[in-house]
């Protein structure tokens, strides 16, 4: 019998003990309603466990409770990073206790339980000496020192743990896990590893089912009641203390130490993140109100797209240059990875030589870090390179020299990045202030904060800005009638939603919560796409948060077909698919399990790293920042997916939608996956609704100008906001029961506003005196009023007719509980080469008059104009297409009769010949039509249109009939680019040029 171990302190083996009487519990079935609610099982046994603990071990010894809550709850150990999953973990594993690593790379496979730490226990135990050993030789204590010291080696590990180990004296990866885990029994070695993967569910709640029909439709969410760490807190100390610290600082064991050093609850500390409030969510305008019940005013602030960022500025009193420490949303301390705001932050608080300090000795702003361009915040994706160009940290892609050593934003390193960010830059949008001169303002009401910030902060033009933020005043009808036009204008300017915040609540305040109010959350008023997908696979977060076994799909893998033409043209053409990103969320357990059925009994393909499945109907290539599926399906899918906009993965050619969730994957005799997006209709789509104008605009607007034309309007174009926001209003009045829009009105409101100015302060230079005074109710500018066509009785347009291949999420009436859905349609994608520079012609007598719309007579509607056919157009044209080479494409949508094979035969055929007296054209043609496959023929096509109009002598008998039915009437000649012979609707607006 071997002698009993002694341990000093607590041993890792009773904290073990915890997590094994907690995995006992029994769940509950789905179909069984608890008896008491409150019963909660989990906590119980922590009570007695934490009595046992506090018993046995009187008193504890020093930093016990942070250790605990650390091994707890490793997921909230935002300082240690040790850069390990499964995949780099098991060969440390494997030579630690010298098996082969195979035994563990199964881990996650059907009918394996999925949890790297089970696999390890099963492993040793059946090699250990004595399995009923049950105590091991490292204390908690030793064993959060060996933590700290295999978290060092990481970039990403807080400095106040790198800063205990010399470099030099680090010790291999390999030798520190040997020290860990040796001493450790079986079920003390898994713990460990689920410790290091940050994950400690599957030991805890472990899975009891073994097949995805009994384990979806036997369990939910309710069959285990988890053990929180507010639970933990509460029990810790039940007068609540603990937590009411916890509401400050955002790290637990930062919290349990303010706590066991009796500091004041609710004073923040600079260098030590706060946390962080956690917003509820609206499904409606209305539902969003009712959250801030007891408020005396509500403000509807605009929520950016951007990353949190939580500044702590320190000035030293010896004059130093002032410390700056920006904390990221998930408390890690981000500051290396954003100094290319470092030189916008000192000038916003006048810290730069030369300027009047704007603080004496500190403060901690709340902001948000977003991309800038121009006039605007561009998409959010583009961080990502920002960061990468100017960042010191792990981050960064590479470093600038001399970067925060300007005294001035336009030479600072966040303009510096912008020359390789097609002129984007770092902009910070400022919306709260928590501290301020060794002053906490936590307490405070939202309306003095607000205040105190704007006094604070100096804007600077492009980028320091403050949230705009609108008053909520129910004098229009009601607040949420307001709230649903102030909404409808954010969207409109294509920002991503609203925060609706109450004028006297305080910071994290739980009564009085801040809303968020986003069209993703609101049902049925998000992005909704039909795309393609082509595998699934166990995803081990999702998994774990099902209660499901591996082998269940619960992760699927989205696609987009890329040779959509080249199928057309040669019907027999393999398709070919990118799969590029996944989606996990959005199906009910009934659902899924009805979607793993259909899958599994589809025969499907294993996917295998080293040796790819052959002989699938279907070509793919993989994204390589995502993990690759388990199985792929002999016969892709169509699913129906929803989302938040639109973004881009690093180094990823097409859009794909934020926070994906599946609604729907039709079975093959409903819908097929030839019903999916294209690569064109995807990025129309994600352009129109982030407020980014296509490339080709660029040349549009600069063949225009060479025949005197205006350009075409963008998609921030006043007329389409106003259209936009019409559209929105309805479709949010509706979703509230309130009545149909009164349109008068909501023109009367915005000359109101717009003489008021809703504009944000920072978009456009300002006096300094000027940028120092309270912003009011609104953060604004004066501009412009805003200003509206006059309607009509007459001004009112037809709706839209959909076609087959099209779905709705054109501006109807259609109700608002339906998906927003883009067309669908098979076109070929083209890559036009950049356009020559060139410089844009005087205007002259006889240029062509710009394109009007020969449908829209009022921007303002609720319904879109029917679009003519371009089917229909087509038949009544006279066509020649600009070709690179004359053999490689085919178009098969353009009439074969209309076709013509030269320019000339276009301009003979539209009366365009020198000779017009002799020339007559048909009837039945009514334009000609001249298609450019890339930007090289652009020029030559105006020109040749422009020369040709300038040497014609016009007939004195122009546009009479002749007696054989034929006229001598010149048509005109539309230009347009191939990528439009991919739509089934045309607009004026798509063509390069109208001439007549």
């Amino acid at each position: 019998m071997s002698e009993p171990v002694v341990v000093e302190g607590v041993p890792f083996s009773f904290f073990v003990s915890l997590v094994r009487e907690i995995s006992e519990i029994t769940p509950k079935s789905a179909a069984r309603r608890p008896k008491d609610p409150l019963i909660h099982p989990a906590r119980g046994t922590f009570r007695r466990w934490l009595a046992a603990l506090r018993r046995q071990f009187n008193p504890l010894p020093p930093n016990t409770v942070s250790i605990l809550l650390r091994l707890l709850f490793p997921e909230e150990d935002k300082k240690r990073k040790y850069e390990l999953q499964e995949t780099k973990f098991i060969p440390l594993l494997a030579n630690c206790f010298g098996f082969s690593s195979t035994s563990l790379e199964k881990w996650n496979a059907e009918g394996n339980s999925g949890c790297l730490g089970c696999e390890l226990r099963r492993i040793l135990e059946e090699t250990h000496a004595d399995p009923s050993e049950s105590i091991s030789s490292l204390s908690i204590a030793q064993v959060d020192e060996l933590l700290d010291e295999l978290a060092a080696s990481s970039s990403f590990t807080d400095n106040s743990i790198r800063r205990k180990y010399l470099k030099a004296s680090w010790r291999p990866r390999s030798a520190v896990i040997r020290c860990l885990f040796r001493p450790l029994t079986p079920l003390d070695a898994a713990c460990a590893v689920q410790i290091i993967l940050k994950d400690m569910r599957p030991l805890l709640y472990p899975q009891t089912e073994k097949h995805y029909t009994a384990a979806l439709k036997n369990l939910n969410s309710r069959s285990y009641t988890t053990l929180t760490k507010e639970d933990v807190m509460f029990e810790l100390d039940p007068p609540g203390s603990l937590y009411r610290m916890s509401k400050v600082v955002a790290r637990l064991d930062e919290a349990v130490e303010a706590h066991e050093q009796s500091l004041k609850p609710g004073q923040p500390r600079i260098g030590i993140a706060i946390q962080i409030p956690k917003s509820s969510k609206a499904q409606s305008c209305g539902h969003g109100l009712k959250f801030l019940q007891g408020a005396k005013k509500v403000y509807a602030e605009t929520k950016y797209d951007g990353e949190r960022a939580q500044i702590h500025v320190e000035v030293p009193s010896d004059g130093t240059k002032a410390r700056i420490t920006i904390f990221s949303k998930s408390t890690r301390d981000s500051s290396l990875d954003r100094v290319g705001v470092f030189p916008i932050i000192r000038q916003a608080l006048g810290l730069e030589e030369g300027q009047t300090p704007r603080i004496s000795q500190n403060v901690i702003l709340d902001a948000e870090m977003v991309a800038y361009q121009n006039d605007h915040i561009d998409e959010f994706w583009r961080i990502r390179g920002l960061v990468e160009t100017t960042a010191y940290g792990v981050r960064g892609s590479r470093r600038i020299s001399g970067a925060g050593k300007p005294s001035n934003i336009a030479n600072s390193q966040c303009s510096l990045a912008s020359s390789v960010n097609e002129g984007c830059h770092l902009a910070l949008v400022f919306f709260d202030i928590l501290y301020l001169d060794s002053q906490s303002t936590l307490h405070r009401p939202y309306d003095e904060r607000r205040d105190l910030l704007e006094r604070t902060v100096q804007p600077i033009p492009h980028h320091a800005l403050f949230s705009k933020r609108t008053l909520l005043e129910s004098r229009r009808e009601s607040l949420t009638a307001h709230l649903c036009e102030v909404f409808a204008d954010a969207i409109s300017n294509h920002e991503e939603g609203l925060v609706l915040k109450a004028s006297n609540s305080r910071y994290n305040d739980t009564l009085l919560p801040w809303v968020k109010v986003k069209r993703d959350y609101i049902p049925g008023l998000g992005d909704c796409l039909d795309m393609v997908i082509l595998g699934a696979d166990w995803e081990k977060d999702r998994g774990r948060g099902l209660y499901a076994p591996t082998g269940t799909l619960t992760t699927f893998y989205v696609g987009i077909l890329e040779n959509s033409f080249e199928i057309e043209s040669s019907p027999g053409t393999k398709p070919a698919f990118h799969i590029y990103y996944t989606s996990s969320y959005g199906l009910d357990r009934e659902t899924l399990e009805e979607t793993n059925f259909l899958i599994k009994s589809s025969d499907p393909v294993e996917y295998d790293k080293k040796h790819p499945p052959q002989g699938l109907p279907y070509a793919y290539t993989l994204y390589p920042g995502i993990k690759p599926p388990g199985i792929l399906f002999s016969t892709p899918l169509l699913g129906e997916l929803y989302g938040d906009r639109f973004t881009k993965a690093a180094q990823s050619k097409y859009y794909e939608l934020r926070f994906p969730r599946l609604i729907k994957i039709y079975r093959p005799k409903e819908r097929s996956w030839q019903g999916g997006v294209t690569p064109e209709v995807l990025l129309s789509t994600a352009r129109e609704i982030l407020g980014v104008d296509d490339k080709g605009k660029d040349v549009r607007d600069v063949c225009k100008g060479l025949f005197g034309q205006p350009p075409s309007p963008g998609v921030r174009s006043g007329k389409k906001r106003m259209k936009q926001q019409v559209h929105w209003v309805s479709r949010l009045r509706h979703v509230d029961k309130l009545p149909p829009l009164e349109l008068k009105r909501l023109v009367r409101d915005h000359d109101r506003e717009a003489d008021r100015g809703i504009e944000n302060l920072a978009s456009e230079d300002v006096d300094d005196d000027e940028a120092d005074s309270p912003l009011g109710e609104v953060t604004n500018r004066l501009v412009p009023p805003f200003m509206l066509p006059q309607l009509s009785s007459s001004s009112r347009l037809s709706p839209r007719t959909p076609d087959k291949s099209t779905v709705s999420r054109e501006l109807d009436g259609s109700p608002p509980f339906k998906r927003r859905k883009v067309s669908v349609m098979s076109s070929p994608v083209f890559s036009s080469p950049p356009l020559v520079p060139t410089t844009p012609c005087q205007t002259r007598a006889g240029i062509p008059t710009p394109i009007t719309s020969p449908v829209f007579s009022s921007p303002i509607s609720s319904h879109t104009a029917i679009k003519p056919t371009l089917e229909d157009f087509l038949r009544h044209s006279l066509i020649w297409v600009a070709r690179n080479k004359p053999t490689t494409t085919a178009y098969p949508n353009i009439p074969s009769d209309n076709e013509l094979h030269s320019l000339e035969s276009v301009f003979i055929g539209c009366g365009w010949s020198k000779d017009i007296q002799g020339t007559s054209t048909s009837s039945w043609v009514r334009q000609g039509v001249i298609f450019v496959e890339d930007s090289t023929w652009h020029r030559y096509v105006m020109d040749a249109i422009y020369q040709r109009k300038q040497s014609m002598t016009m007939s004195p008998t122009r546009g009479k009939d002749k007696v054989d039915g034929s006229t001598s009437r010149r048509k005109p000649i539309w230009v347009f680019d191939c990528k439009v012979l991919g739509m089934e609707t045309w607009d004026a607006e798509d063509a390069l040029c109208r001439s007549d």
